[in-house]
């Protein structure tokens, strides 16, 4: 009896290591790629071009819209409703994450009003072709393509009376900060759209500047903001974020610290995850592409804080 005692115990140990080793192995993949993965994925932060050409342009929906049961969402203008034809409003042009706007409309809604409520007019960029949504490494559209549909967005603004071309803002979460990111550098703005109006700054919700694929194995990084930009960049970050963490980013906050430019400010908002403006999404769970598990959790401090941020960040890059 003694010996099968212990055959048994020794079995549920094993047993017990065994899932353990199992439960463990997806992080040790996501962490160890091959180097067939690590083409693919530096493939899809730097190849833009070729990303722009995959893809046909977007068409741009000119009619102003009010806000209301009917409101399109999805590539619309919309506008306050004392809106005033005969006068130039800056526009904030928002940009949603991989799960586009049908799945983010809480949060697209919530920052179109806060422009419309402090003298703003705002266009909701809607990137996604045929898919809904568009998490998945290699994304697709890429963000050469979606870079061009906010530069294409930004020319086609800039030919409606109403609008100050000159005060063109964009703010972005998760994927939608990091097209916005490629679309804030020049470098990359020379090549997906040249001759072509810019934007006046930027603010990047939960996005990265950078994807470390030299820790991960590979041989170089690839950097969604440049680190030569000249746009005005506001990074907001959560320090409880696993999907995209600003640790990630560090060389980029040291980057333009020691070259003394003034130009990107970061803040990593505490208490807070990936989406942590998401109200409707909280408590949701996923398995990142880094390996590790995500959980959104709502924070109303951080997503006042971030809104405080925004419209502070806004109103001292205004042109005049």
């Amino acid at each position: 009896m003694k010996i099968i005692t212990e055959n048994r115990s020794s079995a549920a140990f094993l047993m017990k290591l065994l899932s353990g080793i199992l439960a463990f192995l997806p992080a040790l993949v996501a962490s160890q790629p091959s180097p067939e993965r690590l083409k693919m994925f530096y493939a899809n932060y730097t190849e833009f071009e070729a990303q722009v050409l995959k893809h046909p342009d977007l068409k741009f929906n000119p009619t102003p819209q009010k806000r209301g049961m009917l409101t399109n969402y999805h590539n619309g203008l919309i506008v306050p409703s004392d809106f005033d034809p005969a006068k130039k409003y800056p526009v904030l042009i928002v940009m949603p994450s991989c799960n586009g706007v049908s799945e983010n409309l809480e949060t697209v809604r919530s920052w179109i009003d806060l422009a419309l409520d402090n003298g703003m007019i705002a266009y909701s960029l809607e990137t996604m072709r045929n898919g809904k949504i568009n998490c998945v490494v290699p994304q697709d559209p890429g963000l050469g393509r979606t870079a061009k549909d906010v530069f294409d967005a930004v020319k086609e603004l800039n030919n409606l009376g109403f609008v100050d071309g000159r005060n063109i803002f964009g703010l972005g979460e998760s994927l939608g900060a990091m097209t916005l990111l490629v679309a804030a550098s020049e470098k990359y703005a020379d090549r997906i759209s040249p001759n072509t109006p810019r934007l006046n700054s930027i603010v990047s919700l939960y996005g990265r500047t950078m994807t470390s694929l030299r820790r991960a194995g590979g041989e170089k990084d690839a950097y969604l903001l440049d680190r030569d930009a000249n746009t005005p960049v506001l990074f907001l970050a959560g320090d409880l974020d696993t999907e995209t963490p600003p640790e990630d980013d560090q060389e980029t906050f040291d980057a333009f610290k020691a070259s003394g430019r003034k130009n990107f400010e970061a803040h990593v908002l505490k208490d807070a995850t990936h989406c942590w403006n998401c109200k409707s999404r909280s408590g949701f769970t996923k398995r990142a592409a880094n390996g590790k598990t995500v959980v959104y959790t709502y924070n109303k401090d951080a997503t006042q804080k971030a809104e405080q941020l925004t419209l502070d960040f806004i109103k001292r890059n205004l042109k005049r």
